[in-house]
């Protein structure tokens, strides 16, 4: 996917993408720079694990989403002292990422706006991507504290019921998201199956005194914002009638009933987006996007002679 975004200028343009570039290390992680967003995203593969969903076995990675925000973003004075900072620091480059020889520098905890999971079963007929974020990431502090930044060679006193961190993380997570699921239709040539969002109780981080730490303390006014979508293949679609397992499975995917209020929940068994179907998701900071079935149909060519963009 990251290879055709990189050799398709109409994907690209399409998708708002401006580059996309591998993070050399010693986790799977990439830098996407995406137009009209707050900043740098950076993509890192966490996890990988196995689960069985009734009698199928998807394989699953998580991933977490990193957001570099630029300085004269709107959305610049919401993120918290230290990465401010950082930010404006010689530890960063003027790609507004960190500078390859000072990454190990910065704070692996911070810049955190979302995480997403990727989980497709082994004869590749069903992949699900769920994202997922908090409406609003704060952290706050429950007395006055004073904290050490090491990397920044300096200190910052915190008053009692401060915040220092009020990230709108999910609205500035999902258009990653958005461009994510927009690259997978291009590449496998599916369009989204069923769209699922929900919500659910959220936290905020609260400091619990110099001699303490960060501890996640439920929040009345802050919410766990969830997205999924399904793309099923084209045989499984047909299947459908003698695997009748399918809609448990993607329900196990795609829903926590214990946990979800279910705020928009639509499938699209003809493969068309129609403007019936958004119907209700106006009201979601997590709306589902024509792209995605623009892009599984579309003919975009490279206009570069190899995939590795020798000319």
């Amino acid at each position: 996917m990251l290879i055709k975004a990189s050799w398709v200028d109409d994907v690209r343009n399409l998708l708002g993408l401006s580059a996309v570039s591998q993070v050399w290390g010693e986790r799977p992680s990439w830098y996407v720079w995406v137009a009209d967003t707050p900043g740098v995203y950076r993509a890192t593969v966490e996890n990988v694990e196995t689960e069985e969903v009734f009698g199928t076995r998807f394989h699953a990675a998580l991933l977490s989403i990193k957001c570099y925000p630029c300085q004269n973003s709107p959305d610049f004075p919401s993120f918290s002292y230290e990465e401010r900072c950082l930010v404006g620091s010689a530890l960063f480059d003027d790609t507004n990422t960190p500078r390859f020889e000072h990454r190990k520098e910065v704070p692996d905890t911070l810049f955190n706006v979302a995480s997403v999971e990727y989980a497709v079963d082994e004869d590749d007929r069903i992949a699900v991507f769920t994202f997922e974020s908090l409406d609003t990431m704060r952290t706050s502090f429950s007395e006055p504290t004073t904290l050490q930044y090491p990397a920044l060679d300096a200190s910052k006193r915190f008053e009692k019921n401060e915040t220092d961190r009020n990230v709108p993380a999910a609205q500035i997570g999902y258009p990653f998201f958005e461009r994510l699921l927009g690259l997978y239709a291009f590449h496998s040539r599916r369009k989204p199956y069923r769209f699922v969002a929900s919500s659910a109780p959220g936290f905020e981080y609260r400091h619990q005194g110099t001699n303490g730490g960060f501890e996640c303390v439920e929040s009345n006014d802050i919410q766990i914002r969830t997205a999924g979508v399904a793309f099923v293949s084209e045989e499984a679609r047909t299947d459908l009638d003698s695997d009748f397992s399918l809609p448990e499975k993607l329900d196990a995917l795609l829903l926590d009933e214990d946990r979800d209020i279910i705020l928009f929940d639509r499938t699209f068994p003809c493969g068309h987006f129609h403007a019936r179907d958004a119907q209700g998701s106006n009201a979601l900071s997590t709306p589902p996007s024509p792209f995605w079935w623009v892009l599984a149909e579309s003919e975009c060519k490279s206009s570069l002679a190899t995939s590795c963009g020798c000319e």
